[in-house]
């Protein structure tokens, strides 16, 4: 949906491609981030998992990483080649 408004403002020079781009992952940065940390502090006490904070933290940490990971495949796999 954001292709034909993407083109047209592309071409009409007023931001180039690499702007766009870091400007949505800024934009979508704290919705990639808050979401698996409201994971995580739900399901890491509930499964059991050691109550330091250095361990909930290093979960948190691979649980965000996994997630945007993922996400990117799913945004990688948008584009047509």
């Amino acid at each position: 949906m954001e292709l034909p408004v993407f083109l047209r403002e592309s071409r009409s020079r007023l931001y180039s491609c690499e702007t766009y781009f870091l400007g949505k992952t800024l934009a979508e940065l704290p919705l990639f981030l808050i979401i698996p940390i409201l994971f995580t502090s739900i399901v890491y006490p509930m499964i059991g998992l050691q109550p330091q904070l250095e361990n909930f933290l290093i979960a948190t940490a691979i649980v965000s990483l996994v997630a945007n990971v993922s996400t990117s495949f799913g945004e990688f796999d948008k584009i047509k080649l």
